[in-house]
């Protein structure tokens, strides 16, 4: 055995093998996204906990009117670290991690097998229609699965960082000392069920992201993949996927962001003897919402929304592919030394 062979062998440890094997596996897209998503958060929080709270400033009060603590992005992040410092800006960041490991774990995992079950069906590809609309209605219901089964840590997330120093609260105020002091509380008074209070303006939110965003960063990548050359061992080129990124989020913060109001509002909301005081539903809190604060009131925080989605969609995408790449490469190598 060479010296070159047993130096790269080493660099194989047996944590490396294993992680290797699991990137390879049918579960490593679902390892891939929860690595992903999780990365993402510790860009996107700060952006996140302004929009938090400006979605929920001026709730139900007609637009223009009543004091402003929040004018605008960049205020909103000067305001919070004078009052708040570092650990306001970072408000909910362990909850919002959990959500986002279980949640992009279950959307890619999920997601990845649909793919895999309409690229076997044969003829599909020429219908380039039909085969947009299928993987629109996979990334659906990737989104709304994982939105499900995460949605009690974006419940304790939302109260967290709408949560801060009463000089500058915005909306109902929920105290807890942590994720699962949340957890517990929330069970103590509302039973099991609800962990799962907002689910529905969730479910909502992340069906109708997923479906744009997954389908329309995978169209943008069709597109401009003949500016983009692959490499050997490299699933998707990484300028390809930053390209992509980047324009996926434009149209999903339009479509998403009143859907997203609903969702931080419902999460928020106070509840007594089990049941919301502002709101019943999803539908009931856009109606209220438009009511009282016009078209201005679901599109409240956008910019901030834009300032944590992009950078969240592009982190995202890119520690995936990344992820997904050094799989495949990682592969590749060991099939040649195999073969050596």
């Amino acid at each position: 055995m060479s010296a070159d062979r047993c130096s790269e062998k080493s660099l194989l440890s047996p944590v490396s093998l294993l992680f290797l094997k699991l990137l390879n596996s049918d579960f490593g897209p679902m390892a891939s996204g929860s690595i992903a998503g999780s990365g993402a958060c510790l860009v996107s929080t700060p952006p996140e906990v302004i929009k938090t709270r400006l979605q929920l400033q001026g709730e139900l009060v007609k637009s223009g009117s009543g004091q402003k603590v929040y004018t605008g992005f960049l205020q909103g992040i000067y305001t919070i670290l004078k009052y708040e410092g570092l650990k306001g800006i970072y408000s909910g960041i362990r909850p919002a991690i959990y959500y986002q490991t279980v949640m992009n774990g279950i959307r890619f995992g999920c997601h990845e097998y649909l793919k895999s079950v309409q690229c076997s069906i044969k003829g599909l590809e020429g219908h380039p229609i039909l085969y947009w609309g299928i993987n629109v209605i996979s990334s659906a219901i990737s989104g709304i699965t994982g939105a499900f089964v995460a949605s009690p840590f974006y419940l304790v997330k939302t109260r967290f960082q709408s949560s801060a120093r009463k000089e500058i609260a915005v909306g109902h105020q929920h105290h807890y000392t942590g994720t699962f002091n949340a957890f517990k509380d929330i069970i103590e008074k509302e039973g099991v069920r609800g962990l799962w209070r907002g689910a529905h303006g969730q479910v909502l939110r992340v069906g109708m992201g997923s479906a744009i965003q997954i389908s329309t960063y995978e169209r943008i990548k069709e597109i401009i993949a003949p500016f983009f050359p692959q490499q050997e061992g490299q699933c998707t080129n990484m300028w390809m996927a930053t390209a992509s990124a980047f324009c996926t989020s434009f149209p999903l913060v339009i479509a998403m962001n009143p859907v997203d109001v609903v969702a931080t509002r419902l999460y928020n909301q106070k509840v007594v003897d089990g049941k919301g005081v502002l709101y019943s539903g999803p539908i009931d809190c856009l109606q209220k919402t438009y009511k009282q604060e016009g078209l201005v009131g679901c599109y409240k925080g956008t910019v901030a929304h834009y300032m944590r989605l992009a950078p969240h969609t592009l982190g995202t995408f890119i520690i995936f592919e990344s992820l997904q790449n050094f799989g495949k490469r990682g592969n590749l190598k060991l099939i040649k030394q195999s073969m050596d």
